[in-house]
């Protein structure tokens, strides 16, 4: 019993050498300090993919609405006008001015995502929605 005490005792006191070691507690402050450094490089590198798809997604959706209004303008250019074409007109306009509301509050987000990934701002060289006043002009012709 005696012996089994005695290395009890002596492995008693090399762990709490070891843990009173400087040495120990500065290699375990390093091991905290680089994971800290790689969790925060990890979350960083993921909100910036957030970001890029979030500009990547304005891109393709800028994209498809210029190709949708070539397609219409093709497609108003090759129909003769009648009583369909204005209701039709006076649908597209209500749909434009739904589109234009939503579009402000994704402007915002959008030009966050740029500014986080250092990209310039985008300027918006397509043309601003009919107005409700316009809508009322078309269906009044």
């Amino acid at each position: 019993m005696t012996t089994m005490s005695n290395s009890f005792s002596s492995q008693l006191v090399k762990v709490q050498q070891r843990l009173t070691d400087p040495k120990t507690l500065s290699t375990y402050t390093q091991v905290v300090t680089v994971t800290f450094e790689i969790l925060k490089e990890t979350l960083l590198l993921l909100w910036l993919t957030v970001c890029l798809v979030l500009v990547l997604f304005d891109w393709l959706g800028t994209k498809a609405i210029a190709l949708g209004r070539q397609s219409k303008d093709l497609a108003s250019n090759l129909k003769a006008v009648n009583t369909d074409h204005l209701a039709a007109d006076l649908a597209s306009g209500t749909s434009k001015t739904i589109l234009s509301a939503g579009k402000a509050s994704l402007h915002y987000t959008i030009a966050q995502a740029r500014e986080q990934l250092g990209l310039s701002q985008k300027t918006e060289s397509s043309p601003e929605p009919a107005s409700s006043a316009n809508v009322e002009d078309t269906v009044s012709v």
